[in-house]
Parts: structure tokens; sequence; C-alpha cells
């Protein structure tokens, strides 16, 4: 069964046969971890300089900062991107797209489950 796109705020997702494709998940992962990273290091770089430490002293620092920031930032982004397919899988699963051509059994059901409530 081939579903089409569905739409999440701006994000195109597309699901297909069970599987959740979106190449903005991917990407929202190392955007993620480059926010991450960048910020520790410009915080690293404004604490040493605040803090009157040599600058060889700042740049080494930060520069080890922004390291280890963007790998933790890129397993903060794949847990993300990890729970994000798993919830819209999840959607999916409970909202299936109906198949146009039962269009019109789908319908009398829904009449008759009106007219039953």
């Amino acid at each position: 069964m081939k579903f089409g796109p569905i739409t999440c705020g701006h994000a195109p997702w597309r699901a297909r046969e069970g599987v959740i494709e979106s190449s903005t998940v991917e990407r929202s992962a190392q955007a993620i971890a480059a926010c991450i990273a960048l910020t520790a290091h410009a915080v690293a770089i404004l604490s040493g300089i605040v803090a009157h430490n040599p600058a060889d002293v700042v740049l080494r620092r930060a520069l080890l900062v922004l390291g280890v920031a963007y790998v933790l930032g890129s397993i903060l982004g794949s847990i993300c991107e990890h729970v994000i397919a798993e919830r819209l899988r999840e959607y999916t699963a409970r909202r299936p797209v109906p198949d146009l051509h039962d269009l019109e059994r789908v319908i009398a059901q829904q009449h008759e489950e009106q007219r039953a409530a």
C-alpha cells in the first residue's frame, strides 16, 4: 500500500510501504548538532574573554568545546530523529489513507456509523 505526502507544519513527510522517508528529518539532526556546537563555541569564547584568559587558551578550549558539543548534539539530533520517525509511523498506522476504489464503501460505512450514534 502506498501513501501520498503527509504535511506536518512545513516539513514534507512521505510515508511509503510503512517506511517514513524524509531528508528534512535527517538534515534536522545535523542542524541540531551544528546549532548546539556553535552556541557552545560562542559561549566558550565569551567566557574566556570575560575571564581575561590568554587568546591561545581561549581558542584551544573553544575548539575543544566545539568538537565535544557537536558530538553530543549529533547524539541528541539522532535521538530526536528516531522519536519523530517513530511517532510518524504510529500516526500513519492509526490513520491509514483509504483506497480511492473503496471510497463509496468507506462513505457508506461512515453514514451508517453516524446513524447508529
